[in-house]
């Protein structure tokens, strides 16, 4: 019912690979005229609200980058709904106070993996086919788009880290401070995996398609990101339990894990700038 009223609300006949439609035009006041004109918007945000439209403007990439993130926590925490007794006596034993830190890390591993099983970042390239010539010569530098389609990206992981974050907020009514702990670790590891999503879509963008579901669904950059995320999600697995044998406490634990998630970020993000410009230039349609 969710993706359906935003199917209604939100999706529209629009402009790409080639399909436009007419649009109803607007009679603009001089004074409404003046104010469009004396507001002044950067590069980077116009570029991002045009990777915004566009992506709602197709079903196929908004029900491709939305909807698992919707479905799949529904999916993961009806069994906690349902209230069944095993269920019920599984709440009361995630809302211990000896086992808060493992609801924690295990809610933290959720949101992660929901909010990142998503096409967005992966094929943010692939999605402009035979339109990219436009990013091309339009008068804003590569790595000023890349930004852009990395915000995007971000955005819409955002997005999927508040759903699962809500819905673990009631289901284990976890405190506010731990649901906080859980966003900014997801948002980390989030823009980890967004930056290293958009990198493989920049080094093999698959821009020769004839519809727009060949772009997401026939993308092998897709698969490319699970594994991505698989890894990502292992690597600090093993970390948390080297963290808790070692007998580290459990704010310091949090704190390393989110260190790491930003240190190896940084990596991924230069690599992605310091590639964009030669990639954008090598790229043919």
């Amino acid at each position: 019912m969710l993706l359906l009223w935003l199917g209604n609300v939100i999706f529209y006949k629009g402009l790409l690979a080639g399909q436009e439609v007419s649009r109803k035009r607007k009679h603009l006041s001089t004074e409404k005229i003046s104010a469009k004109a004396d507001k002044v918007s950067t590069p980077v945000a116009t570029l991002f609200w045009k990777e915004w439209k566009l992506f709602m403007r197709t079903p196929v990439y908004a029900m491709n980058g939305l909807a698992g993130m919707v479905m799949v926590p529904f999916l993961m925490f009806m069994p906690f709904i349902t209230r069944g007794e095993e269920m019920k006596e599984i709440l009361l034993y995630t809302r211990q106070p000896e086992y808060l830190m493992l609801t924690t890390l295990g809610g933290a591993a959720v949101a992660l993996f929901t909010s990142s099983i998503n096409i967005v970042a992966c094929t943010s390239i692939s999605r402009e086919g035979r339109t990219f010539w436009i990013s091309k010569i339009i008068p804003a530098p590569a790595k000023q788009q890349v930004t852009a389609k990395l915000l995007h990206s971000m955005a819409i992981s955002c997005l999927g880290i508040l759903v699962t974050v809500t819905a673990l907020g009631m289901v284990f009514k976890l405190s506010l401070l731990r649901l906080l702990v859980i966003f900014v670790l997801c948002l980390l590891g989030n823009l980890l995996l967004n930056a290293l999503n958009l990198l493989i879509d920049l080094l093999r963008p698959k821009l020769k398609w004839n519809d727009p579901q060949e772009a997401v669904k026939q993308n092998l950059n897709g698969l490319f990101s699970i594994l991505f995320t698989f890894a990502a999600l292992a690597v600090f697995a093993v970390l948390t339990v080297l963290l808790v044998k070692a007998g580290i406490s459990e704010w310091l634990i949090y704190a390393i894990l989110g260190l790491v998630m930003g240190l190896l970020a940084i990596p991924s993000a230069a690599s992605l700038y310091a590639m964009a410009g030669a990639q954008y230039k090598k790229i043919e349609i």
